[in-house]
Order: C-alpha cells, then structure tokens, then sequence
C-alpha cells in the first residue's frame, strides 16, 4: 500500500516546496537579498540561460545590485517532486526586466532542487534554459534545405 508523507504539519511536503519556490520568486521580483540570502543554500550552484555557473554570492549580488531588475515573472507548468528531504521543481517561466543591456522578455525552462535543513526548504541547485519558439524534440531537428 502507498503512504504519503505529511509533515508535522500537516502540509504535504510538495506544498512547502512550492511555498518555498514562491518566496524565492517575491524576493526576486522585490530584491530582498535578506530572504535570498536565508533561503539559498551556502553551498547553491546554479547555471543561468548563457551557460555560466553561479554560487550563491553571484546569485544574491546579481539581485543586490540592481543591475538586474526583474518586473515580471510568471511561473507556469510546474511539476513538483519530492523525495525525503529533496524537492524538484520543473517548470516554464516567462521573465520580464531589464539588465544594463536594455529591456529584455524571455521564456525559459527551469529545473530547480530544494534540500530541506532545519525544517527549511532551501535551493540547493537550478538550471535555467531559454526556449525557442517551438519547444520539443522535433525542433531540434529541422527540416534539411534541399
């Protein structure tokens, strides 16, 4: 017979996985370095839409600073799993903001993991591709020119 998890709570723990992923998003959009700075994990690694690979001092500072200034995030399609103390969220989000570069408004493919310390979800791990117009399988193969 399948059990399910419930924390002490009552929560499941796939419902504080979201709450966490939802306060990370308001600090985003609110640049509170103090929530992003209790709510990544010292030891967070995360590859952004170019490729590069940030900690959590590169993630905080990037908010901190104001040379990103996210205006819009939507999360959508979310997928969320967890197993004991690790959580992982997969979704689509379309961002809205501007960098020194000038205005900018993408969508993106998101995979981020949560570890659960203290009773705290925290994020441990992410990784941010941009999507194309038409996503999948088939449009990384286009049709060859004859």
């Amino acid at each position: 017979m399948a059990t399910m998890e419930i924390n002490r709570i009552g929560r499941l723990p796939e419902e504080e996985v979201r709450e966490a992923m939802e306060t990370l998003a308001r600090a985003e959009l609110e640049h509170d370095v103090e929530t992003l700075e209790r709510r990544i994990h010292d030891d967070y690694l995360g590859v952004d839409p170019g490729g590069a690979m940030l900690t959590k001092d590169d993630t905080v500072e990037t908010y901190g600073s104001g040379l990103f200034v996210l205006q819009t995030l939507v999360i959508e399609e979310q997928t969320i799993r967890v197993t004991g103390d690790t959580g992982v969220v997969t979704a689509q989000s379309t961002m809205r903001g501007r960098t020194p570069d000038g205005e900018f408004e993408r969508r993106y493919r998101f995979t981020d993991v949560y570890v659960r310390e203290g009773g705290e979800w925290l994020l441990f791990a992410s990784h941010v591709t941009p999507l194309r117009r038409s996503a999948g399988f088939h449009s990384m193969n286009p049709p060859q020119d004859e």
